[in-house]
């Protein structure tokens, strides 16, 4: 039980690493029509949802189904970290480089859905 402890303060601080060294590769990576901090925030969800989706898995299995997993080694631990960062970060990278979503337009909407904004109370033209 101490290797897969072991194990996942090497993963957190490695983690908390990587999304720090990522700022920059997210902002010369990004779609054009995204903004820098929406694409950092939906780079960092995907990459951690990912990353702890596949390392949580693999703890998983270690503690019940294949408890010889041999984590203890340096060479094992390392192999984890990799197929855990690995597919996290082209996973993430592929959300940022693809266009972001677009809200759908009113034109065809049903006349009693108006835009939002435009009621008299809120915006400052009306008073």
């Amino acid at each position: 039980m101490q290797s897969s402890m072991l194990l996942s303060l090497v993963f957190g601080v490695l983690w908390f690493v990587a999304l720090m060294a990522f700022i920059p590769y997210v902002s010369r990576v990004r779609h054009p029509e995204s903004k820098p901090l929406g694409a950092y925030l939906s780079f960092v969800t995907i990459f951690s949802l990912v990353s702890y989706g596949i390392f949580g898995g693999i703890l998983a299995v270690d503690s019940t189904i294949w408890t010889s997993l041999p984590l203890e080694s340096g060479f094992a631990a390392a192999v984890v970290l990799i197929v855990t960062f690995v597919p996290a970060f082209l996973a993430a990278s592929w959300m940022i480089s693809t266009k972001p979503p677009r809200a759908p337009s009113l034109d065809g909407a049903p006349p009693n859905v108006k835009p939002i904004g435009t009621e008299p109370e809120f915006s400052r033209r009306g008073r």
